[in-house]
C-alpha cells in the first residue's frame, strides 16, 4: 500500500469515527436558581440511564443541609410532554438519592427543591434518555439514515481508491 492510499484509507477511518461518535456525558454541575450553591448530578447507571430500568438519582449537594428533613424535599421529574412525576428521595448528609425508572426514551427536567430556614434551594437539570424502550419511530430512521450515509461515504471512498490505483497513463 502506497503512502497516498495510506492517508486516504486515515482520513476516511477518522472521519467514520466522527460520523459515528456517541457523545459522552459525564457527572452534571449544577448551580442553584441564585448561583449561590452547586451540586452535583449522577444518574446511574453511568450517567445514560436506560428507559424502562431503574436508575438512581444521586445528588451531592455543596452546603450543609443536616437540618431539613428527607419528606421536606421534593423531587419533581417533568416528561417531554410536560406530565410532572414526584419521585420519593432519602437523604443522608449533604447527599439525596432517588430511585427513578424513565419510561421512555425522551429529554427529561429533573428538578430538585431543598426548603431552607430563609430560602429555599432550587437545582434543575435537563436528562437526555436515549437507551431503552422507544416510543419514537423518527430514532430508529435516523439511525438508518446515519448508517446508510456512513456506507454511502465509505463506498466513493473505496471507488476513488479503485479509480487512482487503476488509472491509465496517458
Amino acid at each position: 500500500m502506497n503512502k497516498q492510499t495510506l492517508i486516504i484509507v486515515l482520513v476516511m477511518g477518522l472521519v467514520t469515527a466522527f460520523i459515528t461518535a456517541v457523545p459522552v456525558q459525564a457527572h452534571v454541575l449544577l448551580s442553584d436558581t441564585r448561583g449561590e450553591v452547586g451540586a452535583i448530578l449522577h444518574v446511574s447507571p453511568d450517567d445514560d440511564p436506560i428507559a424502562g430500568q431503574s436508575s438512581i438519582l444521586f445528588f451531592d449537594i455543596q452546603k450543609d443541609i443536616s437540618a431539613v428533613e428527607s419528606n421536606d424535599i421534593q423531587l419533581t421529574i417533568t416528561d417531554s410532554t410536560g406530565q410532572k412525576t414526584t419521585a420519593p428521595v432519602t437523604k443522608q448528609g449533604s447527599y439525596i438519592s432517588s430511585a427513578y425508572t424513565f419510561p421512555s426514551q425522551a429529554a427529561y427536567e429533573i428538578h430538585l427543591s431543598i426548603p431552607q430556614q430563609h430560602t429555599t434551594l432550587e437545582f434543575t437539570a435537563i436528562q437526555r434518555v436515549s437507551r431503552g424502550i422507544s416510543t419514537d419511530r423518527v430514532a430508529h430512521e435516523a439511525i438508518w439514515a446515519k448508517t446508510a450515509l456512513v456506507m454511502g461515504i465509505c463506498s466513493i471512498a473505496v471507488a476513488c481508491i479503485l479509480a487512482f490505483n487503476h488509472r491509465k497513463a496517458f
